[in-house]
């Protein structure tokens, strides 16, 4: 496995440019420039956590310091040649210590990102380690009372790192007083949070030296609160956005640090946005380290007077009824397709069947199109038909507006097209089921 960089590093030794190309660890590392080449044939014996010296074995005697796997100095009898590294190369001394928290799998995205670009990085000015990793505790399956519980991606991630495995933490409640001496035994430095899911205490803002910041998928002071993305769609954003910002005690109210905005086209969805905005606000931090290390970071506060909330996310917000704009039933569907999940129901009538006698299913909507915007009322077109070149449900809301379901999943079976679907029916006409009086 390799521990050291995988290319050739860029230095500047006293005033000549060199390389030093890094080997894996059963292997070799070779230190070259003018008139100057030393081989160490076996390096296996090197902890990438701790600086050693190594003897020299080559065209001359000395000995090779290397630091957390990079090569920083080569001392010879005679002289010795200090190795400054270039602006792509990893910094050198003590690392500052990062503790993460975050759950689902958009978080796991940002671990895997610091540990990647950060920890693993090339751009690094002050190397950085992970400390700890808290996640929320194992959970069952959505829609499973009787599964085993199951690690979260985060946990999960974490225990499949050898670096990370044993210092990975599930607790309760992270504001346990016993927990909260755990974290202070590691001395974090900056703790990060991605969509962790639990308030933190005072006493826990107050233990990392240099803050907590968290990734906030949102342009704040806009969407503070539980789901910002979901409700962006859902009211019908035409830009969404990332922030990272220093964690106070109220939610979502700290300085921000940098913020990172995206345009859309109409077809995102919460998943798909939030994936990226994850990425891209910890890509953001990386770049802010070192100001939040020297105390140069430039803090803007949040205007309170353009405050909105995203509200915590129910399974109503996932039911479809056409009683709205197509656009609504569209925005709606970007929204929730992932969680709640967007349902609707249809029913199923036979040649002799009359409305409201018909068999009543239930689809989940996962892909939709706005197919007419406006068209006066319509509401007692019911009628769902099928476009074979559009490979297309066609649903008549109540205002006349229509609206394309290009992707379905019927309760217990696959997501499929609406030919799939419609090839099932055996001609039965499809109603979209009418609401109780």
């Amino acid at each position: 496995r390799s521990w050291i960089c995988s290319e050739k590093e860029k230095y500047t030794m006293s005033g000549v440019v060199g390389f030093v190309v890094c080997g894996s660890a059963v292997g070799s590392v070779r230190v070259q420039r003018l008139l100057y080449d030393v081989h160490i044939r076996s390096i296996h014996a090197v902890s990438r956590r701790s600086l050693v010296s190594l003897p020299l074995v080559g065209s001359s005697l000395g000995r090779l310091n290397v630091h957390y796997g990079y090569v920083t100095k080569v001392r010879t009898d005679k002289r010795t040649l200090t190795c400054a590294e270039n602006a792509n190369s990893i910094g050198s001394g003590t690392p500052k210590k990062i503790l993460f928290l975050g759950s689902p799998d958009v978080a796991a995205l940002a671990l895997k990102t610091l540990i990647e670009e950060g920890c693993n990085g090339s751009k690094m000015q002050t190397p950085i380690e992970v400390v700890g990793v808290i996640s929320q505790p194992p959970a069952r399956a959505r829609r499973s009372s009787k599964s085993s519980l199951v690690p979260l991606p985060v946990h999960s991630l974490a225990l499949e790192s050898d670096e990370l495995k044993d210092k990975v933490f599930t607790p309760e409640r992270v504001s346990d007083r016993v927990f909260l001496e755990t974290i202070r035994d590691l001395q974090p430095d900056l703790a990060i949070t991605a969509a962790y899911g639990q308030l933190l205490s005072k006493e826990f803002l107050a233990i990392p030296k240099f803050g907590t910041v968290n990734i906030h998928p949102s342009l704040l002071p806009k969407y503070r609160g539980a789901a910002p993305i979901p409700r962006a769609l859902q009211n019908g954003e035409k830009t969404v956005g990332v922030t990272v910002l220093f964690t106070e005690f109220k939610m979502d109210s700290g300085d921000m640090i940098a913020q990172s905005s995206k345009v859309l086209d109409g077809s995102e969805h919460t998943q798909e946005l939030l994936e990226e905005l994850f990425v891209t606000g910890m890509r953001m931090l990386l770049e802010n380290l070192e100001s939040i290390w020297n105390g140069s970071v430039v803090r803007t506060k949040q205007d309170d007077a353009l405050v909105t909330h995203a509200k915590k996310m129910t399974t109503d917000d996932g039911r479809v009824t056409f009683t709205q704009n197509a656009i609504h039933v569209h925005n709606q569907v970007r929204a929730f397709s992932g969680w709640p999940g967007t349902f609707c129901e249809m029913e199923l009538l036979g040649e002799n069947d009359l409305a409201g006698s018909g068999e009543r299913v239930k689809l989940k909507v996962l892909e939709t199109k706005v197919s007419r915007q406006e068209g006066g009322m319509k509401l007692g077109v019911h009628d769902v038909k099928f476009d074979k070149k559009l490979n297309a449900l066609i649903v008549t809301c109540d205002d006349g507006s229509e609206i394309l379901l290009l992707k379905i999943q019927p309760i217990g079976k696959k997501p499929m097209d609406a030919l799939s679907w419609w090839n099932g029916l055996r001609n039965r006409r499809v109603l979209r089921a009418r609401l109780p009086n």
